[in-house]
Protein backbone atom coordinates (compact mmCIF):
# COMPACT_ATOMS: atom_id res chain seq x y z
CA UNK A 1 0.00 0.00 0.00
CA UNK A 2 2.95 2.46 0.62
CA UNK A 3 4.43 1.96 -2.70
CA UNK A 4 1.02 2.86 -4.18
CA UNK A 5 0.46 6.16 -2.01
CA UNK A 6 4.17 7.20 -3.10
CA UNK A 7 2.85 6.89 -7.04
CA UNK A 8 0.35 8.67 -6.52
CA UNK A 9 1.95 11.49 -4.80
CA UNK A 10 4.36 11.32 -7.38
CA UNK A 11 1.86 11.61 -10.32
CA UNK A 12 -0.18 14.48 -8.38
CA UNK A 13 3.27 16.83 -8.26
CA UNK A 14 4.56 15.86 -11.79
CA UNK A 15 0.97 16.95 -12.99
CA UNK A 16 0.87 20.07 -10.50
CA UNK A 17 4.68 20.56 -11.72
CA UNK A 18 3.34 20.78 -15.38
CA UNK A 19 0.54 22.76 -14.65
CA UNK A 20 2.26 25.53 -12.60
CA UNK A 21 4.88 25.75 -16.13
CA UNK A 22 1.69 25.63 -18.34
CA UNK A 23 0.14 28.74 -16.14
CA UNK A 24 3.12 30.19 -16.32
CA UNK A 25 4.03 30.37 -20.04
CA UNK A 26 0.84 32.20 -20.31
CA UNK A 27 2.01 35.27 -18.62
CA UNK A 28 4.25 37.08 -20.22
CA UNK A 29 5.78 40.59 -21.92
CA UNK A 30 5.79 39.19 -25.64
CA UNK A 31 9.45 40.11 -26.77
CA UNK A 32 11.12 38.67 -29.56
CA UNK A 33 12.37 36.30 -30.71
CA UNK A 34 11.97 34.90 -26.90
CA UNK A 35 9.36 36.76 -24.48
CA UNK A 36 9.48 37.15 -21.22
CA UNK A 37 7.75 34.75 -19.00
CA UNK A 38 7.16 32.96 -15.41
CA UNK A 39 8.24 29.94 -16.72
CA UNK A 40 12.11 30.64 -15.29
CA UNK A 41 10.23 30.82 -12.10
CA UNK A 42 8.31 27.73 -12.25
CA UNK A 43 11.23 25.59 -13.37
CA UNK A 44 13.43 27.35 -10.19
CA UNK A 45 10.66 26.46 -8.23
CA UNK A 46 10.31 22.75 -9.32
CA UNK A 47 14.13 22.15 -9.24
CA UNK A 48 14.10 23.57 -5.51
CA UNK A 49 11.50 21.82 -4.24
CA UNK A 50 10.80 18.21 -6.18
CA UNK A 51 13.12 15.42 -5.84
CA UNK A 52 15.25 15.00 -8.96
CA UNK A 53 12.82 12.27 -10.61
CA UNK A 54 9.99 14.12 -9.97
CA UNK A 55 11.41 17.02 -11.53
CA UNK A 56 12.65 15.86 -14.48
CA UNK A 57 9.27 13.60 -15.09
CA UNK A 58 7.10 17.07 -14.72
CA UNK A 59 9.02 19.08 -17.26
CA UNK A 60 9.27 16.14 -19.44
CA UNK A 61 5.61 15.57 -19.65
CA UNK A 62 5.34 19.70 -20.22
CA UNK A 63 7.65 19.41 -22.73
CA UNK A 64 6.19 15.99 -24.18
CA UNK A 65 2.56 17.56 -24.25
CA UNK A 66 3.84 20.69 -26.42
CA UNK A 67 5.71 18.23 -28.78
CA UNK A 68 2.06 16.54 -28.90
CA UNK A 69 0.81 19.29 -30.49
CA UNK A 70 -1.41 20.42 -27.30
CA UNK A 71 -0.45 24.84 -27.15
CA UNK A 72 1.25 24.40 -23.46
CA UNK A 73 4.29 27.29 -24.72
CA UNK A 74 3.92 30.45 -24.25
CA UNK A 75 1.36 32.31 -26.24
CA UNK A 76 -0.76 29.37 -26.26
CA UNK A 77 1.78 28.04 -28.86
CA UNK A 78 2.86 24.42 -29.72
CA UNK A 79 5.77 22.19 -31.82
CA UNK A 80 8.17 25.58 -30.52
CA UNK A 81 11.19 22.74 -30.06
CA UNK A 82 12.20 22.78 -33.57
CA UNK A 83 12.17 27.30 -33.29
CA UNK A 84 14.05 29.77 -31.84
CA UNK A 85 12.87 28.96 -28.56
CA UNK A 86 13.64 25.21 -28.28
CA UNK A 87 16.99 25.65 -26.37
CA UNK A 88 15.67 27.37 -23.44
CA UNK A 89 12.80 24.46 -23.17
CA UNK A 90 15.62 21.67 -23.26
CA UNK A 91 17.30 24.46 -20.54
CA UNK A 92 14.15 23.87 -18.29
CA UNK A 93 15.05 20.18 -18.32
CA UNK A 94 18.80 20.95 -17.43
CA UNK A 95 18.16 23.05 -15.42
CA UNK A 96 15.52 20.88 -12.72
CA UNK A 97 18.12 17.85 -13.02
CA UNK A 98 21.24 20.02 -11.95
CA UNK A 99 19.39 22.01 -9.36
CA UNK A 100 18.40 18.73 -7.48
CA UNK A 101 21.89 18.22 -7.23
CA UNK A 102 23.26 21.35 -6.57
CA UNK A 103 20.95 22.47 -3.99
CA UNK A 104 22.64 19.99 -1.70
CA UNK A 105 25.76 22.60 -1.76
CA UNK A 106 24.62 26.09 -2.65
CA UNK A 107 22.21 28.12 -0.56
CA UNK A 108 18.56 28.58 -2.10
CA UNK A 109 20.18 32.05 -3.92
CA UNK A 110 22.96 30.35 -5.81
CA UNK A 111 21.00 27.76 -6.22
CA UNK A 112 18.52 29.63 -8.09
CA UNK A 113 20.94 31.70 -10.03
CA UNK A 114 22.86 28.24 -11.13
CA UNK A 115 19.25 27.32 -12.35
CA UNK A 116 18.71 29.98 -14.38
CA UNK A 117 22.22 29.94 -15.80
CA UNK A 118 21.69 26.59 -16.98
CA UNK A 119 18.31 27.85 -18.84
CA UNK A 120 19.94 31.00 -20.55
CA UNK A 121 23.21 29.14 -21.56
CA UNK A 122 21.16 26.68 -23.27
CA UNK A 123 18.74 28.87 -24.82
CA UNK A 124 21.50 31.25 -25.95
CA UNK A 125 23.21 28.25 -27.39
CA UNK A 126 20.68 27.36 -29.06
CA UNK A 127 19.46 30.95 -30.39
CA UNK A 128 22.92 31.45 -31.72
CA UNK A 129 22.18 28.94 -34.53
CA UNK A 130 19.72 31.27 -35.91
CA UNK A 131 20.84 34.88 -34.74
CA UNK A 132 24.51 34.26 -34.36
CA UNK A 133 26.24 34.50 -30.87
CA UNK A 134 26.38 38.43 -30.02
CA UNK A 135 22.51 39.21 -31.17
CA UNK A 136 21.49 35.66 -29.25
CA UNK A 137 22.81 37.56 -26.09
CA UNK A 138 21.88 40.54 -26.78
CA UNK A 139 18.11 40.10 -27.54
CA UNK A 140 17.96 36.13 -25.47
CA UNK A 141 20.25 36.70 -22.33
CA UNK A 142 20.59 40.70 -21.62
CA UNK A 143 16.60 41.36 -21.16
CA UNK A 144 16.47 38.58 -18.70
CA UNK A 145 19.52 39.56 -16.67
CA UNK A 146 17.32 41.51 -14.25
CA UNK A 147 14.28 39.81 -13.96
CA UNK A 148 15.65 36.54 -13.55
CA UNK A 149 18.01 37.87 -10.42
CA UNK A 150 14.47 39.59 -9.06
CA UNK A 151 12.65 35.97 -9.77
CA UNK A 152 15.44 34.17 -8.21
CA UNK A 153 15.63 36.44 -4.93
CA UNK A 154 11.88 36.44 -4.58
CA UNK A 155 11.80 32.61 -5.03
CA UNK A 156 15.00 32.00 -2.39
CA UNK A 157 12.85 34.35 -0.33
CA UNK A 158 10.03 32.48 -0.11
CA UNK A 159 11.18 29.12 0.58
CA UNK A 160 13.17 30.22 3.23
CA UNK A 161 10.25 31.72 4.94
CA UNK A 162 8.13 28.85 4.55
CA UNK A 163 10.49 26.57 5.33
CA UNK A 164 11.17 28.31 8.56
CA UNK A 165 7.34 28.85 8.95
CA UNK A 166 6.44 24.82 9.17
Amino acid sequence: MRVLTLTRSRAALVLLGTALLFVAAQIQIPLQPVPITLQTLAVITIGLLFDRRTAVQAVLLYLGLGVLGLPVFAGFSNLVMVGSRAGYLVGFLAAVWSMTYLREYFGLLVTCLLGSAVIYACGVAWLSFYLGFHNAVLLGFVPFIVPGIIKAALLSGVVRFLRGAV
